[in-house]
């Protein structure tokens, strides 16, 4: 297993998230260990662009999830001024 890393995932879906990777290879494929995701969305408010962040699995318990590649359009590892945006969110969704 490869090292972990803090990364902006562009899905397939159009979904952009942020979470912690582990990349993962095994006999039925190649896959992205996700760990605390987060959905980002861009948002206007008074003329301003903000972000809304929530939890990618808005129902479930778990916080870490394992995603096939297929369904990857890209990713990459994150600056430390996002990895700050990124702990502060993780606070504001659980406490």
């Amino acid at each position: 297993m490869e090292e972990e890393f803090l990364a902006a995932i562009k899905m397939v879906s159009g979904e952009e998230v942020l979470s912690m990777v582990t990349p993962f290879f095994d006999e039925s494929g190649e896959y992205l260990i996700l760990e605390n995701p987060i959905v980002v969305e861009e948002v206007q408010i008074a003329n301003k662009t903000g972000a809304k962040v929530s939890p990618w699995m808005k129902f479930s318990r778990e916080d870490t999830f394992l995603l096939p590649k297929d369904r990857v359009i890209t990713v990459v590892e994150v600056d430390a001024e996002v990895a700050i945006f990124y702990e502060l969110s993780l606070q504001k969704i659980d406490p």
